[in-house]
């Protein structure tokens, strides 16, 4: 803030402009007034009496003393007495209210001349010196009055600065500004009348109008509560566009409105040089404000939180697609975003955190719905862990990466039920996951049975074991199978396998339950069957041939067992004839395979097979 002297000599020079411009202004109807005003100032010249102010202030400078102090000993006196190069000057008080006759022109600080010292009583030799000096006394004055116009110009912008860093004191911040800039309009005006240079009462006009946008931009911020008060508002209105209670379009215009405000502000700190402090302050508000717009036009686009919830929920449910959207906002991290306005003390602990959580659910189910999408939706999902049971249960695929990838496909299914959940998504949806969950557990509780029994191989290597007398049948081994079998039935229906492939495999998982049958029960015919299985390599190897495996499901048909509902085939036959002394014939047609015995009778067949019979 200018000293207190500063603004004295700028409101005297004021003075002394408005006495000067008074006298520009003036009319020949004021000449009357002139004559009385010269009546009443007998001893002051009528040209002295419209520079007397001028003449005054160069006095004062030429003789070093303070202008105020000889206009008042002029008034007290009717004169007053200066020293200057020497020379004693009698200056006579002149009427405040001199008048030229209409259309004269008054100068901006008019020049005192020699003629006009003369009149004072001064010869030509003393008035010539006095001039000299009082040429130089009015270049310093005028040096003086721009020298002093800077401190009004600049005159509360620090101030404004430092409230905008402080964030408070916007109230007398802006009265220095007010003030500044009445101060400036008036001398623009004074010197405009007075017939000044353009260009400095253009620039007097340019700073006026920059105090004044100043204080009003001060008293804007002070009225949305500082610059806390403002970040405070956009916070909110983020928060409350997010929680649905506001829509995203009122909260965008509301919070773009105060980001105009902050670029308003920032420009004319800028402008008037203020603080790094306080510039780096609005700047950090204003990229808070720009986060916010961001946030709020993403989510505009994405529908607000109930068009966010719907679209996740076809998503899912329908393999629909996420809009960018909501990818967008799910980047930005708006959870970390709302709990940033909590701790800074933005917004309600509270209501930021059900924010926060709700959104992390949110993008957790974009997410989730990628990776769905990308599975080919909830049925491509079934489709693939049908795909990875039927080629474990085939031997085709390792029984551990079939696991691997059923279990990783239910956990994401897991994952997306609880969010939906958490979101009070739509029935519709969390029916549909729920289905796809319960498909995925049965597949993998049934794998994790063939895993713990070895896969087909483990269960074709104990079953003939058994038979062959050399092991124990495993517990529920046919319970199994008959399960493969069941699930192998229920993909095909539901169309995630062909009806080929779940009939192939289903043969075999039959076969092997029709033959830990029989082996529990040690019937008859079970060593003619070992036989057979022997003679052609093994069950394994017997199972992996559709050719021989037809026939062993014969030769178990023909002999009463069940096989879980396997027909035999209409190219293949089989026969069974008993002799009056108890001998039992089988013969198996396309397969070259004839089996007889008895109590004691012999088995032989061109397939290879020899044995007794019991």
């Amino acid at each position: 803030m200018p000293k207190p002297k500063s603004i004295i000599i700028v409101i005297m020079a004021i003075a002394v402009l408005a006495a000067v411009a008074a006298a520009q202004t003036a009319t020949a109807t004021a000449s009357a007034a002139a004559a009385a005003s010269a009546m009443a100032n007998s001893t002051c010249p009528p040209d002295i009496a419209i520079k007397w102010y001028a003449l005054i202030t160069y006095a004062a400078y030429a003789s070093g003393q303070s202008p105020q102090a000889l206009i008042a000993e002029a008034q007290a006196k009717g004169n007053v007495t200066v020293t200057i190069s020497g020379v004693e000057v009698v200056i006579p008080y002149c009427s405040l209210n001199a008048t030229t006759p209409s259309g004269a022109r008054v100068a901006f600080m008019p020049a005192v001349g020699v003629g006009e010292l003369r009149k004072l009583g001064l010869n030509t030799t003393a008035a010539k010196q006095v001039f000299e000096r009082l040429k130089e006394a009015r270049m310093e004055a005028m040096a003086n009055l721009t020298k002093y116009l800077a401190p009004v110009e600049h005159m509360g912008f620090r101030e404004a600065g430092l409230a905008v860093l402080n964030d408070s004191g916007y109230r007398a911040a802006a009265e220095l500004n007010e003030n500044a800039s009445a101060a400036l309009r008036a001398l623009a005006e004074v010197l405009a009348r007075a017939g000044a240079n353009a260009t400095l009462v253009e620039g007097l006009k340019a700073w006026a109008s920059l105090h004044n946008e100043t204080a009003h931009a001060l008293l804007e911020i002070r009225a949305h509560g500082g610059v806390r008060g403002i970040e405070a508002a956009a916070a909110a209105n983020v928060t409350a566009a997010l929680s649905g209670k506001v829509g995203p379009s009122l909260a965008l215009s509301m919070v773009n409105k105060s980001l105009a405000l902050l670029n308003e502000t920032l420009a004319l700190l800028s402008e008037v040089n203020a603080s790094q402090q306080a510039i780096a302050a609005v700047k950090l508000a204003m990229r808070e404000h720009e986060t916010a717009v961001a946030v709020l036009a993403n989510l505009s686009a994405a529908g607000g939180p109930s068009g966010i919830l719907s679209q996740l929920e076809q998503a899912v449910a329908a393999n629909g697609a996420v809009s960018p959207a909501l990818g967008e906002l799910c980047s930005m991290n708006v959870s970390a975003l709302v709990e940033g306005y909590a701790k800074s003390g933005l917004v309600n602990a509270s209501a930021a955190s059900e924010v926060a959580q709700r959104y992390r659910a949110f993008c957790g189910l974009a997410a989730s719905a990628a990776e769905i999408r990308a599975e080919g939706g909830l049925g491509g999902m079934e489709a693939a862990s049908a795909q990875y049971f039927l080629g474990a249960a085939n031997g085709t695929m390792g029984l551990a990466e079939a696991q691997s990838r059923v279990a990783e496909s239910l956990a994401l299914l897991n994952r997306t039920l609880q969010l939906l959940r958490g979101v009070n998504a739509s029935q519709e949806a969390i029916a549909a996951v729920e289905s796809a969950l319960r498909h995925h557990e049965e597949v993998l509780g049934v794998l994790a049975q063939l895993a713990a029994s070895g896969g087909l191989g483990g269960i074709a290597s104990n079953v003939e074991a058994a038979m062959e007398g050399r092991g124990q049948l495993m517990p529920n081994i046919a319970v199994l199978c008959a399960n493969i079998s069941s699930i192998l039935a229920e993909l095909q229906a539901k169309g995630l396998i062909s009806p080929s492939a779940a009939a192939g495999v289903s043969a075999k998982y039959a076969a092997l339950g029709a033959l830990a049958n029989l082996t529990a029960r040690r019937g008859v015919m079970l060593p003619m069957v070992a036989n057979f299985v022997k003679g052609h390599g093994g069950l394994l190897n017997i199972l992996q041939n559709s050719a021989l495996l037809n026939q062993l499901m014969q030769m178990l048909s023909s002999f009463g067992v069940s096989i879980g509902g396997f027909g035999v085939s209409a190219s293949t036959g089989v026969s069974t004839t008993t002799s009056a002394s108890g001998n039992v014939t089988i013969t198996v047609s396309g397969g070259g395979v004839s089996i007889s015995g008895g109590v004691s009778g012999s088995m032989s067949g061109s397939g290879g097979m020899g044995g007794m019979g019991k």
